[in-house]
């Protein structure tokens, strides 16, 4: 019996040891990497053809390459599972179908045996015995000093040690169960090696990470209440996420805030060897997606690289496992010792660091404590005082803002500009050390020698000549007691003078910070011992050093400047685009805030608006050239529109990344000087008129508003005054106003949120964006925002792109066969909304006739049916096949999919210029009721994924 297999790179080493037991059988093993290669793809697909008796398929992803080999040997027994199930025989049962799968998914090398002894018995006749499948729990404890896995927590405690789980500090770890199964467990036995090697302990446990109701398997909700959860009390301090997509995949995601311990992100490397990790700019490809930014939609934070591919040639067939990277393991272990340790200590024993920002080429003393939006001087003193009250060790605790400035500058506690000498800083008691070059050389000497060479090419042998009195690093602040009140060091410019010949960060956006900037972030870690950094205000530097985008090495400068302190952020809620950089390159945990009362938001909102494509622009140029392209044209016009042209110097020959680099200058001066109605402080809401006025200003946007008000503002401020004393009947629009007014309220917990992360807590995540645009939805503030927003899928770049690809694959067609296609079959996953903004989705939009209809929040409300004398073609049916994460996580996206299909299903146009409706009849004529013969989307039944059997 000979039989054709593609399987998970994974999975190759356990089936070739499996095929090889049996001596029947004659397997040829590919993975689909080998089938990259034209050759060995020809090669394969002639061995099918000419050779095989049966073709195995195990693969989840979709590849067109499967579907191309698969389509020219339907004659041949299939027998297949994930998104190619389609090409599965027909004479194949759906017992039988779930009987292999059930072999395949519970793995291992005598289950793949047994799938293949089934299958020699069942469809060719073969008089062999079978065992069953060999059935394992689906989530348990693995640990590698036990020959086998415990399956519940009572049992692991007993033999790991009562005392070391609830005395000690302990860190849970949750892993993919399959490479349990396939034996692929170098990195998680390198992390529970390093945790243990610091004296944590660890529960290290596997879950199948997808809830399936037909297989029986548990969500994470319920695999975390039952392997880190005791009587509703957490039994670890920290949890270590190695898996990735989403980490729940349900909708109710609360058991994170009621286990309420931080969730660190463990990264592999899926796609990318240590190699070609190190030599990536951009750190992360593929990975992207799945183990950053869907993490982040659920409050995950500090995504470090802990592992990547390493591929070995296994019976002629590719086969791929995971490999620890040691320095990463090292690093994230000590990252998580520092987050357990600040949950551990008393409150009058943790030392805090708050980090002002400023711009010194704007003037240092002006700028001191900058923040957009944020009244940051006033907010770290009530932030100060409400920390005493808690227990905190404060000394001489300033009275306001204006005091803690004062003191900042009667001490000079500053970077040396103009007429601020280093010499003044010390003798006005700025400095609150002097690192001598022995210490720093010690710090200097753990880096890369590339990280070396380049500080040493810029910046001189150290300590070099930035803030140097009398050869030591000056470090500045002010000591609070167990606080430290200190100023950013300047990233790229040294001395007093500002004559530009200094400023090298002018002429170098690319220059490594200074020897005193690493030297202060060294000394309050291993000096001072801080127990935590706050950054106050958007934004500073730190996380715009240079590096990787995302996936840091120890060769990035803000992963060495941060060292292993944990990163507390307070940060605008309107700037996603920048705080997201805050989250991945800083390690951040965000606490947002709320805006103040904008007096005009119309220029503030067009620069969001381009700040928001800016964004978009910067993740959509690492990966997918065509949407990048097209944000180029939208961006033009957007600065256009909000007349920047001017500001930025636009030529027509301008290269678009200065393009890019300019605006963002400008936006950055200009959203800093708009008149508006005071700074926001933490914790403090608005009341009487002001919060009339927000109230006004961001429920201007709703269509109910719009079309009860007709743009008579002065009328609606009125009526929601009506509202907030009482005056209204409780119809739709008063409504909405008091759930605004209720959501402003809960900002006052902004204070809160952040002395929580001191506790080591679970910082709730929530979406982001202008609340003045009609973003109600990022309040209430004091969350760790997100940038993931499916009420704006697709974007408008999205729709662009979308658009092309539509055109272009029905004029392909055209050109190959003569005709217009009357169905496309598609395939919908969620990396579409995730990665891509939803270009798939407009894809399928445009197909049909369809265009997305935004607000002017960029939110999509709904559709318009694009007319036939305006579309100028035929409707194209189209069969959309959706992933389960994609039906789990954006149905409101499926739905809007689903509501156009059966809208343009139900014009009354010739069936010739719309197939949709005209297969639609056809159905009906042949019995079918109108609601399936109108249906187009499909799946896998709620609870299953993948193959769906």
């Amino acid at each position: 019996m000979k039989i054709g297999c593609v399987m998970w790179s994974g999975y190759i080493e356990s089936m070739a040891e499996a095929a090889s037991q049996l001596d029947f059988l004659e397997m040829n093993l590919k993975s689909l990497r080998d089938l990259e290669d034209e050759q060995k793809r020809e090669e394969f697909l002639d061995y099918l053809k000419r050779e095989a008796d049966a073709i195995l398929v195990l693969h989840s992803g979709f590849n067109g390459t499967l579907d191309e080999i698969l389509s020219q040997v339907r004659d041949k027994l299939i027998i297949s599972f994930g998104y190619t199930a389609p090409f599965l025989s027909p004479r194949i049962s759906p017992e039988q179908a779930s009987t292999v799968y059930r072999y395949l998914r519970l793995g291992g090398v005598e289950n793949l045996k047994n799938a293949l002894l089934y299958i020699a018995r069942e469809f060719f006749g073969i008089d062999i015995e079978v065992e069953p499948p060999a059935e394992t729990p689906w989530e348990g404890i693995y640990h590698p000093k036990s020959p086998t896995p415990f399956y519940s927590i009572e049992d692991y405690i007993e033999w790991y040690g009562k005392e070391r789980i609830e005395k000690a500090p302990t860190v849970g770890i949750i892993f993919y169960k399959t490479h349990l199964v396939i034996d692929d467990l170098e990195v998680e036995d390198a992390l529970i090696e390093a945790l243990e090697g610091r004296g944590l302990g660890v529960i290290p446990v596997f879950s199948w990470g997808f809830p399936n109701r037909e297989f029986e398997i548990e969500g994470n909700d319920a695999v975390i209440e039952k392997f880190f959860m005791r009587d509703g009390n957490p039994l670890i301090d920290l949890l270590i996420d190695l898996q990735s997509s989403f980490l729940i995949h349900t909708g109710d995601r609360s058991i994170l805030s009621r286990m309420d311990v931080p969730i660190i992100k463990g990264v592999i490397a899926y796609h990318r060897s240590e190699d070609e990790w190190r030599e990536d700019e951009h750190g992360l490809g593929g990975e992207l997606v799945w183990s950053v930014v869907m993490p982040e939609f659920e409050g995950i934070i500090e995504p470090l690289v802990a592992g990547a591919r390493v591929r070995e040639r296994i019976e002629g067939a590719t086969s791929e496992r995971f490999s620890p990277i040691p320095e990463r393991i090292s690093h994230l272990a000590d990252r998580v010792l520092k987050w357990v340790n600040l949950r551990k200590k008393p409150k009058n024993k943790r030392k805090i660091v708050f980090i002002l920002h400023n711009n010194p080429c704007a003037g240092v003393e002006a700028n001191v404590g900058a923040g957009s939006n944020l009244d940051t001087l006033e907010s770290l003193a009530r932030v100060l005082k409400r920390m005493r009250e808690e227990g905190y060790s404060i000394e001489d605790l300033p009275f306001d803002g204006k005091d803690l400035i004062d003191r900042i500058m009667d001490k000079k506690a500053i970077s040396d500009f103009r007429w601020t000498s280093v010499d003044e800083i010390v003798r006005k008691g700025g400095a609150i050390c002097l690192v001598d070059e022995k210490e720093y050389r010690s710090w200097f000497d753990e880096l890369p020698d590339d990280v070396r060479e380049r500080m040493i090419e810029s910046w001189g042998d150290p300590p070099g000549d930035a803030m140097v009195h009398q050869g030591r690093i000056v470090v500045t602040g002010i000591d609070l007691g167990n606080v430290i009140v200190s100023v950013q060091p300047k990233r790229g410019c040294a001395g007093a003078r500002c004559d530009g010949s200094v400023c090298k960060i002018l002429h170098d956006p690319d220059i490594p910070p200074t020897h005193q900037y690493i030297a202060s972030y060294r000394f309050f870690e291993r000096i001072w011992k801080a127990d935590a950094i706050v950054h106050v205000g958007t934004h500073g530097n730190l996380e715009f050093l240079p590096g990787k985008s995302v996936g840091l090495s120890e060769a990035c400068y803000p992963d060495i400047a941060l060292g292993t302190l944990p990163n507390l952020y307070i940060y605008s809620v309107d700037n996603p685009s920048e705080g997201i950089v805050a989250k991945r390159r800083s390690y951040a945990a965000l606490v947002d805030h709320m805006l103040p009362v904008m007096t005009a938001s119309g220029t503030y909102g067009r620069l969001n608006e381009l700040e928001r494509l800016l964004g978009e622009y910067d993740l959509a140029k690492v990966a997918d050239h065509a949407r990048a392209h097209a944000l180029e044209h939208l961006i033009l016009e957007a600065i256009d529109e909000a007349n920047l042209g001017g500001d930025i110097g636009l030529t027509e020959d301008m290269a678009f990344d200065e393009v890019v680099k300019r605006v963002h200058d400008v936006i950055s001066r200009m959203k800093g000087s708009l008149i508006n109605k005071g700074l926001h402080i933490l914790g403090e809401v608005p009341e009487g008129d002001k919060r009339v006025e927000l109230i006004t200003s961001m429920i201007r946007f709703d269509e109910d508003v719009k079309r009860a008000f007709s743009g008579d503002w002065d009328r609606l401020k009125a009526y929601v005054r009506d509202v907030l004393e009482g005056r209204c009947e409780n119809d739709e629009i008063t409504l909405k106003v008091e759930d605004l007014s209720e959501r402003i309220d809960l900002c006052k917990n902004e204070i809160e949120s952040l002395l929580h992360g001191f506790d080591g807590g679970y910082i709730e995540p929530g979406p982001s964006g202008l609340p003045t645009r009609g973003r109600w939805d990022v309040l209430p503030t004091g969350r760790n925002f997100y940038t993931l927003d499916p009420t704006r899928i697709p974007t408008r770049a999205a729709w662009r792109v979308g658009r092309k690809l539509a055109t272009d694959l029905i004029e392909k067609y055209e050109r190959e066969t003569g005709r217009i296609p009357e169905n496309c079959g598609m395939i919908l996953f969620s990396t579409d909304i995730t990665w891509a903004d939803g270009e798939e989705l407009s894809q399928m939009l445009y197909l049909i006739g369809v265009e997305p209809r935004w607000d002017e929040a960029g939110r999509v409300n709904g559709f318009r049916i694009i007319p036939l004398h305006e579309l100028k073609r035929p409707r194209i049916d189209i069969t959309v096949r959706i992933s389960g994460i994609m039906r789990d996580s954006f149905m409101e996206i499926i739905e809007l999919l689903d509501d156009a299909i059966r809208a343009v299903a139900q014009l009354d146009e010739p069936p010739e210029m719309n197939f949709i409706r005209k297969h639609a009849l056809e159905q009906v004529n042949e019995g079918s009721d109108w609601t399936s013969a109108a249906t187009r989307i499909f799946g896998s039944k709620p609870g299953t994924y993948g193959a769906g059997v």
